[in-house]
Parts: structure tokens; sequence; C-alpha cells
């Protein structure tokens, strides 16, 4: 129902055409008295925008309860996470899914070298993961794992073939299997 909440919010301010070009000013506030810092309903956002000072100014406006901020974009969220984030809704720990829990593990746990390292690694998948409109190469990774077949339905389409050698090159290198 939380979520859904959210949702609505952001249809509302969408078709009320009061979306700027980056942020919903429904949903991010710039006050103490913004709809979602003032409602208990709302307790989180996954926040795709790439902005790495949100998590820090929404930490400044909602201070009366946990308002959970993930990242939705997997190659900076280490860096989310430094500015102050809670963790990620991910992409590639479909394919990785240790690797990105073994991020966060180390971050929460102070080792910040590890999750360094960590995200060192990531890089070529996080990137190699988006080549094309998302979930096309990770479809076709998992594929490639014996994960699911190659299926893909209208409007999606598979990966270009240049981009195909392309992941399978990253989950060779980092030595990525399904057991």
């Amino acid at each position: 129902m939380k979520i859904i909440h959210i949702t609505i919010i952001w249809y509302r301010a969408a078709i009320n055409g009061d979306v700027p070009d980056k942020i919903c000013p429904v949903i991010i506030p710039g006050s103490e008295t913004s709809p979602t810092a003032k409602s208990e309903l709302i307790i989180g956002i996954k926040d795709a925008s790439n902005d790495l000072s949100r998590p820090t100014y929404l930490k400044k406006y909602i201070k009366h309860k946990k308002f959970y901020q993930l990242s939705g974009e997997d190659a900076t969220q280490l860096a989310f996470l430094a500015q102050g984030g809670d963790g990620v809704i991910s992409v590639t720990a479909n394919i990785a899914p240790k690797k990105v829990s073994d991020l966060h593990k180390s971050w929460f746990a102070g080792d910040i070298l590890k999750a360094m390292k960590i995200d060192t690694e990531l890089f070529s998948l996080n990137n190699a993961l988006f080549l094309e409109a998302n979930p096309c190469p990770v479809k076709y990774a998992a594929f490639k794992l014996g994960i699911c077949n190659y299926e893909l339905r209208l409007p999606l389409c598979k990966i270009l073939e240049k981009n195909e050698l392309i992941v399978d090159n990253v989950l060779k290198d980092l030595n990525i299997t399904f057991d």
C-alpha cells in the first residue's frame, strides 16, 4: 500500500503537468511541510535520477521518520550509499547477486576498501547490462548463465550481436556462473 501511494502521487503530478525535467516535486520534498515529509504512508523512494546529492538533501528535510532511499542506478550504488543512501534496487543483482550483496554487506560493516574493490569489479557488468534498453541485456546474460530462455515479447527485441559479445566477455572475465 505504501509503494502504491507513492505511485499515485507520482501519477497525479504527471497528469497535472507538475513534473520538471529531473524530479517530481510532490515526491521530493522542498521543506518539512511537503507531502513526502509529512505523510507516514510514504516510507521511501527508489531514486534513479543519478543525482548523488539527493540522499543528503532528503535527510535534511525528513528527520522525524525513517525514510528509505534506494538507488535505482547500479553504476552509482556505492556513491549513493556514501551520500546516505540505504541500498539499491538492482538490475546487476539478477546476474551477480552475491557480489552486489557483498558490496552492501562490506559497506555497512565499515569495510569501505572491500566495498570499493567489489564496486570496481562490477563496473564493466553494470555498464554491459545497460548497453541497450533494460531488460534486454540482463535477459541475455541470464540466458547465457542458464537461468532462463532468451524469449522476448514485443516491443522488446534481442540485443545486437556486438553487445552479446560484450556481455559474454564480461561474464567470462568476472567468472560469473549460476550454480
